[in-house]
């Protein structure tokens, strides 16, 4: 199935994964109830909290995205809130599996410019133009958040900021 689809969890439609709700029975198409939102399975167990066929989470919208685990389950400000604190930590939090790799690479990344930063700034203190470079510790944890809270939104369905 194409990552841009879904199955809807109560009657097995397949679905955009911007769906709302859907057009065939009207429920929210994340809330697994008897189909698999990622494979389609058929979920015979109401109490089963995964798919025993893909182990897609069936738990909200994050089997919504494809594969189980925890990914899209923390809050989005939670995540953007951590990201704001440590950049880019909050991906890690947000992003599938197969994506943890690169959400540790984005935050060492994001910690080294916030290091060069540092001392690039504390050197140029003395010419008196280094505390500008202050300036952009705020800017990269800034940024980092906002990017956080995008990725945390697609993963849960929710509306981007850009």
């Amino acid at each position: 199935m194409p990552e841009d689809k879904l199955i809807c969890g109560n009657c097995g439609a397949e679905l955009t994964t911007a769906a709302r709700a859907c057009p065939k029975c009207g429920s929210d198409p994340r809330k697994a109830v008897k189909f698999c939102t990622v494979c389609g399975e058929p979920i015979t167990n109401p109490n089963a909290i995964m798919c025993t066929k893909c182990g897609a989470s069936l738990k909200g919208s994050a089997a919504a995205r494809g594969g189980g685990g925890a990914h899209g389950e923390m809050d989005p400000i939670l995540a953007t809130v951590i990201s704001l604190i440590i950049p880019g930590l909050g991906l890690y939090f947000v992003w599938p599996e197969d994506k943890k790799t690169m959400a540790i690479l984005y935050t060492v990344v994001l910690l080294a410019a916030d290091a060069v930063t540092v001392v690039v700034g504390i050197i140029l203190s003395f010419f008196l133009i280094g505390l500008c470079c202050f300036f952009l510790i705020p800017v990269i944890h800034l940024g980092a958040a906002l990017y956080t809270y995008n990725e945390a939104m697609k993963v849960t369905g929710g509306k981007t900021l850009f």
